[in-house]
């Protein structure tokens, strides 16, 4: 049994609703179809556990031995850690923006819902650390993976370009059902905090 992250894209997010209690689920026939979910730290990015490649309800997560959705998130984030793959796309990007800045791609290594990654910090941080740079701006090209863009690569006229181009994309070329969100994200190096820019 492989248990791992899934992005829910924008469109599946919308169902998304809270508990009493304050979980967060997207709701099923009874409480046992519902899907939990939780929410991608200082992003609008939502995130279920999937059970062999498949988004789990909370009945799978039950009989696969899973006391909580917090348990099933943990080896989730272990697994897609371990498979989390960067491939350097700055040729693609450079070419959409005019920008010679190094651009790296994030996915997982099955590039199967890999824009889960945003529930990882570490990675990111890891990724600062190795490049030396203060911090990284984050673009989720679609459910499957996230662009990567180093912060000496431009001044916020650049950022506010790259959101524009995203929602161009995301709305023109991108599947609905791939969609992710329409903003871009932050992550600081010196905090460990990923946060959405407004």
């Amino acid at each position: 049994m492989k248990v791992e992250l899934m992005s829910l894209s924008k469109r599946e997010s919308k169902d998304v609703q809270v508990n009493s209690h304050g979980r967060m689920f997207i709701p099923g026939e009874s409480s046992e179809q519902c899907i939990p979910v939780v929410r991608a730290r200082g992003t609008d990015v939502f995130l279920a556990a999937a059970i062999d490649g498949r988004i789990a309800t909370a009945k799978q997560l039950v009989e696969a031995g899973f006391d909580s959705i917090d348990d099933a998130i943990a080896l989730a984030v272990r697994t897609s850690q371990n498979e989390a793959a960067i491939a350097d796309v700055n040729e693609m990007f450079a070419g959409n923006t005019g920008d010679n800045g190094r651009v790296l791609c994030l996915t997982t290594n099955g590039h199967n819902r890999g824009a889960s990654v945003l529930a990882i910090p570490v990675l990111f941080r890891d990724i600062a650390r190795k490049l030396e740079c203060g911090g990284l701006y984050i673009l989720p090209s679609s459910v499957d993976e996230v662009l990567i863009v180093l912060d000496s690569w431009g001044k916020d006229e650049k950022v506010d370009a790259a959101m524009h181009m995203l929602m161009f994309v995301n709305r023109g070329e991108v599947p609905k059902d791939m969609v992710l969100s329409d903003n871009v994200f932050y992550f600081d190096a010196e905090e460990g905090k990923l946060r959405t820019i407004d």
